[in-house]
């Protein structure tokens, strides 16, 4: 028996972004007074994103972050240190559609040319497929990658611990083929 989870009712794409920006929040300096681990989870979040583009380095501090819901229809934009655009498409159980990719990435090149862009497609439910992703230039986040930092460090907060028993119950039971046994 599990014990009550609000995202167990808050699956919407605006309710999971909500709570990347909260993580988010959580890696401005200032925020470390607050919660010491709260702000290395987030630092290791943002280091995971970085991780994902070989060719650019992962910044030696984060000295100032700008979080941004729903600019230009952009689930997320992140600008660190006035030098770095991180592009946050996030889908549940949906995918990209509408050539909205390649928007977002032409809005923000546009409108912060004088940053490096890092466009990410977070997904947290499942895809079969990614190619057009890929061609659109976008580095897949995926529920496993966000799983693995929001389990590497030990904190004590009551909206991240149940974000990660939710996506750890969806990762379970995708799993769960591996252990269970198969009806005939």
């Amino acid at each position: 028996m599990n014990k009550p989870n609000i995202f167990n009712y808050a699956t919407s794409e605006l309710s999971q972004d909500a709570i990347i920006c909260y993580i988010l929040e959580w890696a401005k300096l200032e925020n470390k007074a607050f919660d010491e681990n709260l702000h290395t989870l987030a630092i290791n979040f943002l280091n995971s994103l970085f991780e994902k583009f070989k060719d650019i380095d992962i910044p030696k501090e984060y000295q100032k972050i700008e979080i941004i819901k729903q600019y230009e229809n952009i689930d997320i934009l992140c600008i660190i240190n006035d030098e770095y655009s991180i592009i946050i498409e996030y889908k549940t159980n949906t995918k990209n559609h509408s050539d909205q990719l390649k928007r977002y990435f032409d809005k923000v090149s546009k409108n912060f040319s004088k940053t490096k862009i890092l466009p990410i497609y977070f997904k947290t439910g499942d895809q079969s497929n990614y190619k057009n992703v890929k061609e659109n230039g976008y580095k897949i986040y995926l529920r496993k990658d966000f799983l693995n930092i929001l389990t590497s460090i030990k904190y004590s907060n009551d909206i991240i611990e149940n974000y990660t028993d939710y996506l750890q119950n969806i990762e379970d039971g995708i799993n769960s083929y591996k252990t269970k046994p198969i009806n005939t």
